[in-house]
């Protein structure tokens, strides 16, 4: 739908080191799809949401991302 197209308009606008850069996108009948660089480490997220790994992302760089 228009948030799709929208979300497209901006990725390919934006460029900055902590967001994902978007190499490509298909819409097909009602199906949508986002294709984005690969991030090794993981969603921030995923980071965030385990003990071990959220305790080497302290407050301060957390709010800098």
């Amino acid at each position: 739908g228009k948030g799709f197209w929208n979300e497209i308009r901006a990725l390919t606008e934006i460029r900055h080191r902590n967001i994902v850069k978007l190499y490509g996108f298909c819409s097909h009948h009602r199906h949508s799809f986002l294709v984005y660089e690969f991030v090794e480490i993981g969603s921030l997220a995923a980071i965030l949401s385990k003990d071990e790994e959220a305790k080497e992302v302290g407050w301060r760089k957390r709010v800098n991302i």
